[in-house]
């Protein structure tokens, strides 16, 4: 057995970092291998948020830029942006995952891009409409066409998730336009193979980040939190958001490298 001892968090930080620089290369290569081929609807969406995790995942490379400085700790490691960056990398993966899904029938894709779509016109009602009070050149909402969009979303939300036994009350919530994944994030995250208990560890630790949140900076001095030389503690949580990054990527490499390439590789055909 390993001498606990012996953890070096500067090494794990290193060797998580250049899994990451694979995983990503591998990315760009299968999004860009996709460029110029006719795809289904679901492999076109699937794409769009792959390419989002991509970027995301670019963007962590750029954050840490050239640290360490001096083959040591030296320089600043903005472990700030980079646990708020994997945690956009992570969620981004659970939705290419979703949607991508290659078990899933017609009917439960579906339900999953209504109840999508539906989300999409809700929130662009929420934020838009305090939006043309503060700029009056932005065109307000039309009410009659909002409703009817939206009255059309719900009977097709309702008529596929009767298909799939959803009783009375959870096809009303999916009516809401509040959810995004039809059976809530944490469904999602089953569906799609993943661990649960680290699922909900890796939402609830790296939100604080995304929201500064307390944990995110109550415990600074004790954690030795340094702008010029990094902290055991700053290399450490580092680590772990390169690896959840590196990994979320892997699987969608996994996923995408058979899902994408050719229309005949989704098995539901030219579905919207």
């Amino acid at each position: 057995m390993a001498d606990e001892n012996s953890y070096d968090p500067l090494e794990h930080f290193e060797a998580s970092r250049a899994k990451l620089g694979e995983a990503l290369e591998h990315a760009a290569g299968i999004s860009g291998g996709a460029i110029g081929i006719e795809h289904t609807g679901r492999q076109n969406r699937s794409l769009m948020v792959f390419s989002k995790m991509i970027a995301h995942g670019m963007s962590i490379e750029a954050v840490l830029g050239p640290f360490p400085s001096d083959g040591h700790r030296g320089g600043f490691l903005n472990h700030f942006s980079l646990i708020a960056l994997a945690r956009t990398v992570y969620d981004a993966a659970l939705m290419t995952l979703y949607v991508a899904h290659l078990s899933s029938t017609e009917d439960q894709w579906n339900l999953r891009r209504h109840v999508l779509y539906l989300h999409d016109l809700c929130n662009r009602k929420r934020f838009l409409k305090p939006l043309t009070k503060i700029e009056p050149a932005v065109q307000p909402i039309d009410n009659s066409t909002y409703q009817r969009v939206r009255d059309d979303l719900t009977l097709k939300i309702s008529l596929y998730g009767r298909k799939l036994g959803k009783n009375d009350k959870e096809i009303s919530e999916l009516c809401t336009g509040q959810r995004v994944f039809v059976d809530g994030a944490r469904g999602a995250a089953r569906l799609v193979g993943w661990d649960l208990n680290a699922y909900d560890f890796k939402q609830a630790f790296f939100s604080n980040w995304v929201h500064s949140h307390p944990v995110s900076f109550l415990r600074a001095n004790e954690q030795k939190i340094s702008m010029v030389e990094a902290s055991d503690h700053q290399l450490a949580v580092s680590a772990l958001a390169l690896d959840t990054a590196w990994e979320a990527t892997d699987a969608c490499n996994e996923v995408m490298s058979n899902f994408v390439g050719t229309i005949e590789r989704d098995p539901l055909g030219p579905i919207e």
